[in-house]
Parts: structure tokens; C-alpha cells; sequence
């Protein structure tokens, strides 16, 4: 847990640097029980945003997890999951 924080740092750092408004884990209400189905941060620049979703090296992108269509999916979020999941 220790060296996920520490990238929440540097991302919010440089996400900051780069002009971004910047909302973390804090700033983020979440939805569902024990708010697993928040993004760990949202930036904002220009008309812009920014999800962000840190994952472990066991969860690389290539895994199940990441491919799954989830009920709360928007059309948005469908769309690459579904073809991540076809082109696997």
C-alpha cells in the first residue's frame, strides 16, 4: 500500500505541474459499497479529464479484471472493454 501512495504523489504532482485541477481519493465520492467503484483520480484541464485507476502489477491490463463489462459501465467505458476483450 505504502508504494501505491507514493505514485498517488507523484501523479498528482505532475498532473498539477502540467496545469491539471487535480481531485484524489479525498475529493471523490464514491458509489457502492465500500466504495470500490470510484477512480483513484479525475484531473481536469481545458475541457479535458483525466481517469485515473492505478492498479498493481498483478493487475496488469491483460487480466480478466480489466476486461469484464461492469453493470455501472457507461457506453463510454463499455466500448474499450469490449474490444480489449474480443482482441485478447
Amino acid at each position: 500500500m505504502e508504494g501505491k501512495k507514493e505514485f498517488y504523489k507523484k501523479a498528482e504532482e505532475a498532473l498539477k505541474r502540467s496545469g491539471y485541477q487535480y481531485y484524489g481519493e479525498k475529493d471523490i465520492v464514491g458509489i457502492g459499497s465500500g466504495h470500490s467503484s470510484k477512480p483513484d483520480y479525475i484531473a481536469v484541464k481545458d475541457g479535458i479529464v483525466v481517469i485515473g485507476e492505478i492498479k498493481s502489477p498483478k493487475e496488469w491490463p491483460r487480466s480478466v479484471m480489466w476486461r469484464q463489462i461492469q453493470k455501472s459501465d457507461s457506453e463510454e467505458f463499455k466500448a474499450p472493454r469490449f474490444c480489449d476483450n474480443h482482441g485478447a
